[in-house]
């Protein structure tokens, strides 16, 4: 049997990303990308907006993304999906990650353009990323958990 987890995504990063460092000093990099779907309703234009929040480990890739990544630019990101549960002000919260490992890809397409975002591209999170710590690999050691 073959069994596969890999996404890819091509959309505009939200914010610029945030580099943190775990417990152990591994550094790693938070971000969050929109994708825009466009489409025609009834002679009207629709659009809707998804947010994906996005765990970069590789450490070249979080060096590149430290220099070069902006809010607004056009990324493809290549990585596997992660399932978390966490708890916040006592209730038991879910979040799903595309985590970016040393097997993953991630790749700056355009430079920053102020109209590549929706325009409440900001408020339109449900939760900002970064609120929690990405729920860590399955090859991590205990002491790798950045939170």
């Amino acid at each position: 049997m073959f069994n596969v987890n890999k996404v890819e995504l091509i959309g505009n990063l939200g914010r610029d990303p945030e580099i943190r460092t775990s417990q152990s000093g591994k550094r790693f990099a938070t971000l969050s990308i929109a994708t825009t779907e466009r489409w025609q309703s009834n002679g009207q234009p629709v659009e809707r907006t998804d947010w994906h929040r996005i765990t970069v480990l590789s450490q070249g890739l979080v060096k590149v993304l430290e220099a070069h990544g902006r809010k607004g630019q056009l990324v493809r990101v290549s990585g596997k999906l992660q399932h978390s549960r966490y708890e916040k002000d006592g209730q038991t919260r879910y979040a799903t990650d595309v985590v970016v490992g040393n097997t993953g890809e991630f790749a700056i397409l355009s430079a920053k353009r102020a109209d590549a975002m929706p325009a409440a591209a900001d408020d339109a999170q449900p939760e900002q990323p970064g609120e929690m710590a990405p729920a860590p690999s399955a090859n991590w050691k205990g002491d790798d958990v950045p939170f």
